[in-house]
């Protein structure tokens, strides 16, 4: 076992320490961070007024004491937000009139004698809809004391957060957001787990290729079973999986925290980590707290098949590679393979937008494209939990009889240098393979 971890470590160490991993995790740092802070870039520096305009229509029949109030909070003199007042009467069955040429509309009305408050929003800051709310709180407390002059007794009263309703100008079809935000998202699932599907793919048939091309894994099978060797490759490919997925993360936070910095966003001052992404992607609280509820069932779905579908792959190359005896002849193998990872990632990005269509759906069950095809389907809402377990059993069953056929034909493979051609070096191997150990 000693012998098995060495081999882990080494192969591991051979694509991790090395210039050419920092220098890529560099540029990759730089990428991420990059696309993390574009919001904010685009938000503070495309030369936008940061002062967000609010159009209030005050029905509170108080002679707009309630909008000289507004004027006064805390919005207006801090510079985030500026109030007018608008010409035209509330209409509540037409948000986008009501909201046309500002940021969000404020209706304060009466209703049983107390005053309430509805927001229309319409690309409003997660840290200016606490200010006005904090605005409309002070005007309530003014109000209140102009209706009682002479008495605070009762203090709670006073202190009563005024009623406010958040609602979008988009008037329900919230739905329709969700839909095209997940859409985003399978993007940015389904592209990073193909690139490194690709990255991994390599680690393992390069490595294994270079022992062999230059006969070092003829020294290295003579002290270990060829079984741990063969296992050594996949348990250090997963092992580069779980450090570059790794840094990826830590990239992202890091470019998160740096966005955050940017559009001077604080969690300490009432908001959360979806507030802030509110913020950065210009994305109502309301529709982004959908999106995040939908977000750990689209993550499992991802993991549990990036797993099956990685471990496939790995023994598939390895494989491969042990059968090849030059650059030219894994090249060969590896083609016919690269062009159904191609397919999965082009069928997994038309199923974003047309994943209702039977073909696609069926293509989702093949474990071949499944890796890519079935998260993808899960996120559009064209796969439930039934058809994710039944494509997921199939992609399992595969790889059952991969490593069963697969083990025997590495064996046989890896010490063999035929130059015959492709068809008929694999008949012979498979043939040797059914007498292997």
């Amino acid at each position: 076992m000693n012998k098995f971890w060495y081999l882990v470590t080494y192969t591991l160490g051979k694509r991790v320490k090395t210039k050419a991993f920092l220098i890529a995790n560099i540029l990759v740092l730089l990428l991420v961070i990059f696309i993390t802070i574009l919001p904010a870039i685009i938000v503070n520096f495309s030369g936008e007024d940061a002062t967000q305009q609010v159009v209030v229509f005050d029905n509170s029949n108080t002679d707009n004491y309630a909008f000289n109030a507004l004027q006064e909070g805390q919005g207006v003199e801090s510079g985030f937000l500026n109030y007018v007042l608008s010409e035209i009467p509330w209409d509540e069955n037409d948000r986008a009139l009501m909201v046309e040429g500002y940021t969000a509309a404020l209706y304060i009305y009466l209703e049983n004698g107390v005053i309430r408050a509805k927001i229309i929003n319409d690309g409003l800051r997660i840290q200016n809809e606490m200010l006005i709310q904090s605005d409309l709180n002070m005007m309530n407390q003014r109000l209140w004391l102009l209706s009682n002059p002479d008495s605070i007794d009762d203090i709670n009263e006073f202190f009563r957060p005024i009623d406010t309703t958040f609602v979008s100008v988009y008037d329900g079809d919230e739905s329709a957001i969700v839909d095209t935000v997940l859409m985003v998202v399978a993007m940015v699932i389904i592209i990073p787990i193909f690139i490194m599907l690709i990255m991994i793919m390599n680690f393992v048939g390069m490595d294994i290729l270079e022992e062999k091309s230059s006969r070092s894994v003829e020294v290295i099978v003579s002290n270990v079973k060829i079984s741990h060797h063969f296992f050594s490759k996949i348990v250090s490919a997963f092992l580069f999986m779980l450090i570059q997925g790794a840094l990826l993360l830590l990239f992202t936070l890091i470019g998160f925290i740096i966005s955050s910095v940017i559009m001077n966003i604080s969690l300490d001052a009432g908001g959360t980590i979806g507030d802030s992404l509110g913020d950065m992607l210009g994305i109502d609280g309301n529709i982004l707290a959908q999106i995040l509820s939908r977000l750990p069932g689209v993550l499992f779905v991802s993991l549990i098949f990036v797993l099956a579908g990685y471990l496939f792959y790995l023994v598939l190359m390895a494989i491969f590679a042990s059968m090849a005896t030059n650059m030219e002849d894994f090249a060969q193998f590896q083609s016919p393979v690269m062009l159904v990872l191609v397919a999965g990632f082009y069928a997994a990005i038309f199923s974003i937008p047309y994943g209702s269509n039977i073909f696609i759906r069926i293509l989702g069950y093949i474990p071949l494209l499944s890796p890519l095809l079935a998260p993808a389907l899960f996120i559009s809402g064209a796969f439930g939990i039934i058809d994710i377990l039944i494509s997921f059993a199939l992609l399992v069953g595969v790889n059952v009889l991969i490593f069963y056929f697969g083990i025997p034909l590495y064996k046989v493979s890896i010490l063999s240098y035929s130059q015959d051609s492709f068809f008929k070096r694999i008949k012979k191997l498979l043939k040797k393979s059914k007498y292997a150990e």
